[in-house]
């Protein structure tokens, strides 16, 4: 099935890309591997996969200070005028 999912990932699936990246978060029928699991979840946060948004942003709250200057707001409370 990871095999599965790799290729249609390869070929630019959203829905794959997040899967794949949670196969190597987790280490589903892979060997963990965080920096690709990273790689697979940006990809698809960037194209609007809003599971793999949160799946990134797990990861990164637990190695981020908790500062609030460190904190990735939500999606909701960007918007153009702040940026």
């Amino acid at each position: 099935l990871v095999r599965i999912l790799r290729d249609a990932a390869g070929e630019g699936s959203v829905l794959a890309q997040a899967m794949v990246g949670y196969c190597y978060q987790h280490g589903k029928g892979v060997k963990i591997n965080i920096p690709q699991a990273i790689i697979l979840f940006r990809a698809a946060s960037q194209r609007g996969n809003r599971l793999a948004y949160g799946a990134l942003r797990s990861m990164y709250d637990e190695q981020r200070p908790r500062d609030a200057e460190f904190q990735i707001p939500e999606p909701s409370e960007v918007s153009i005028d702040s940026l």
